[in-house]
């Protein structure tokens, strides 16, 4: 009988699980200008931008992406990440707050500038940290391209799923 308890509620505790994974295929920044999420990070405590250390709230934190950019063009191509949003579950974006390359550690303020630009047929690795904080259990299932100076959503923005299941 213990057993069959046991098993029980491994049972539904697995039922009841879910994974969730990012989806790693190839969306288009601009025409030339193709991105994916690598990796999306939660819990950061901190984030910086134009040389000032900002620090969350005790129930919130920073979310971080890593980010590759993808040059479909044979030139040298500009891109800006200023209209890149993560979306919460309440339709609100948070903006682009610093860009860094490649992983390299940088203490000047073009970390903080979102207009790159990306040798031709090349990719490239992105650090990129997203403002304002997010309460600190709640994840991110969406990333929108818009052009709107608005808080919320605008009709015209692309909406990206993150997670596949």
């Amino acid at each position: 009988m213990k057993k069959f308890l046991l098993l029980s509620f491994i049972s539904l505790y697995l039922v009841s699980c879910r994974i969730n994974k990012i989806d790693s295929s190839y969306y288009k920044l601009n025409e030339n200008i193709d991105f994916k999420i690598v990796r999306l990070i939660d819990g950061r405590k901190r984030t910086a931008s134009n040389q000032t250390v900002y620090t969350a709230n005790e129930d919130f934190r920073y979310k971080q992406a890593h980010i590759k950019i993808r040059n479909n063009h044979e030139e040298k191509q500009g891109f800006d990440l200023s209209h890149l949003y993560l979306v919460d579950k309440y339709n609100r974006k948070h903006k682009v707050s610093r860009v860094m390359k490649n992983l390299q550690f940088q203490t000047n303020s073009s970390m903080v500038n979102t207009e790159k630009k990306l040798g031709g047929k090349k990719q490239g690795l992105y650090i990129v940290d997203f403002t304002p904080a997010f309460p600190k259990d709640e994840l991110v299932l969406k990333i929108a391209i818009d052009t709107s100076d608005s808080e919320a959503l605008s009709e015209n923005a692309r909406i990206i799923s993150l997670v596949t299941e």
